[in-house]
């Protein structure tokens, strides 16, 4: 199989199905094509396939981290599924889990349960996007796990999409993760190599700037490697305004390696910011982390705060020990690595940490 980047069309101007019922307004892609390289082929050829979800897996289970494009993708796949169907009449829905978490307690509220589950059964299509969002939600879990056990049973198709895998996440039970999971799972994972370049240069025309392939390779090779594609167009927007500053349509070398660099710098979470999110998860203040407290629940926070310091920043180990109270570089040092043996021996630590880690890559 080629290793050449596939497109996915992404525009809605094709399809004549009913538009869905949406939730929120619908943000516009920054560019025409979903780029799907070898890391997201089985998206590819799904979205590709004639078959109906019913033949595919239903549901279908959508899986990827912030920025993957996996709710582009879930979309795409929404709209073929209502091409099949456009003789059923009625809209499809499309809904972000918080709003129908936030729903079915305002039903709930209002005694009109018997409403809220009906409207679910209405439309053909059903698309909840961000799953993960639902955690520790947990009467509204089962609610969704009914709901889509319903939809099974009459064949009516149903997409999801989740950051992480359902059993993954602190706060999903097993109601609604075996629910999701015995469909169609397709992991959707952030732009590689060869799609990463296709992207960058697909941009690149978009707004009119003229990049060789040796400088699509540099901007590929010095931005982030778990950079999403939103990310990638940021940086071909900044040099189009450095370009367009200069008044010139030629980009110069240091002009990429300037812009990366800043990039990069803006991406970085302050560390202030990682000790107040791990503090959250760990149901403690910023200024345990701080303290002298040997309690274990706080010195397992502040080690993994410490790690997280040190793998999303650029910051040295004695900027790191200053703000966790003034402690030397050693002692940071000693805090990462009895953080990083945790994570290898607890799975449940290491998911703490890369569900922290993407929260605050996610801004």
């Amino acid at each position: 199989m080629s290793d050449l980047p596939v497109l996915i069309p992404l525009s809605k101007s094709s399809t004549s199905a009913p538009r869905p019922r949406l939730a929120k307004a619908e943000p516009l892609p920054l560019l025409p094509n979903f780029v799907a390289g070898p890391e997201n082929r089985l998206a590819a050829f799904t979205c590709q396939s004639d078959l109906s979800i019913l033949q595919r897996g239903n549901p279908i289970l959508l899986v990827g981290p912030s920025g993957s494009g996996k709710s582009a993708i879930a979309r795409k796949l929404f709209e073929r599924e209502a091409s099949l169907l456009k003789g059923r009449g009625s809209r499809g829905i499309i809904e972000p889990a918080i709003d129908f978490a936030r729903r079915y307690a305002d039903a709930v509220d209002s005694d009109s349960i018997a409403d809220f589950r009906n409207n679910f059964l209405q439309h053909p299509i059903l698309l909840i996007e961000d799953v993960h969002l639902m955690a520790g939600k947990f009467a509204a879990q089962n609610e969704l796990a009914a709901r889509i056990g319903q939809r099974i049973d009459l064949d009516l198709p149903t997409i999801l999409t989740c950051r992480r895998l359902p059993t993954e996440i602190e706060g999903i039970r097993s109601a609604l993760a075996s629910r999701l999971l015995p469909g169609l799972t397709i992991p959707i994972q952030l732009p590689r190599s060869e799609a990463r370049r296709q992207i960058i240069a697909q941009y690149a025309g978009l707004r009119e700037i003229s990049l060789t392939e040796e400088q699509i390779g540099q901007l590929d090779n010095d931005l982030p490697a778990d950079a999403a594609a939103s990310r990638l167009c940021s940086a071909v927007q900044q040099l189009a305004l450095v370009a367009m500053d200069a008044n010139s349509d030629v980009i110069a070398n240091d002009d990429i390696h300037d812009v990366a660099a800043s990039f990069a710098a803006q991406q970085e979470p302050p560390i202030a910011k990682i000790a107040r999110t791990v503090a959250r998860r760990f149901k403690l203040k910023t200024s345990d982390l701080k303290s002298s407290s040997r309690r274990q629940q706080v010195v397992r926070a502040r080690s993994m705060a410490m790690f997280l310091g040190r793998q999303l920043t650029r910051q040295s180990l004695q900027a790191i020990g200053q703000f966790f109270g003034g402690r030397d570089h050693s002692t940071v040092i000693h805090a990462i690595r009895s953080a990083e043996q945790l994570i290898v021996s607890d799975p449940a630590l290491a998911r703490v940490a890369d569900d922290v880690s993407e929260q605050l890559k996610a801004g």
